[in-house]
């Protein structure tokens, strides 16, 4: 999965994805902690899946800054297998309403 927020930092997307996580249905079960340059997404409901996303700001002319975010490893519990497909949909939609391009979709398995 690669994402990308034009004319935003790193701080500024996850204070806006954070926002609408807690005011989400699945934000007393999703945690997100983001450390230097990395991004860690951990869902806690009947097990315990992570996300680590690599989080690359760029300083641009015409847009200030620029931040990509690659998945660059996934541990999904047993439990959350069938359901994968699911929390992807909701991921997806979660960094689009918080001004976020997908460029790359999440891939199951």
């Amino acid at each position: 999965m690669k994402v990308h927020f034009a004319g935003a930092s790193r701080t500024a997307i996850f204070d806006a994805i954070e926002e609408r996580l807690n005011a989400s249905k699945i934000g007393s079960w999703v945690d997100l902690n983001l450390h230097q340059s990395e991004l860690l997404v951990t869902v806690r409901k009947l097990g315990t899946s992570q996300l680590c996303f690599e989080v690359l700001e760029e300083a641009q002319k015409s847009h200030g800054t620029s931040t990509t975010m690659h998945l660059l490893s996934k541990k999904i519990s047993w439990s959350h297998r069938a359901l994968e497909q699911e929390l992807a949909q909701k991921l997806t939609r979660l960094i689009e309403k918080s001004g976020g391009e997908v460029q790359e979709p999440y891939k199951c398995g």
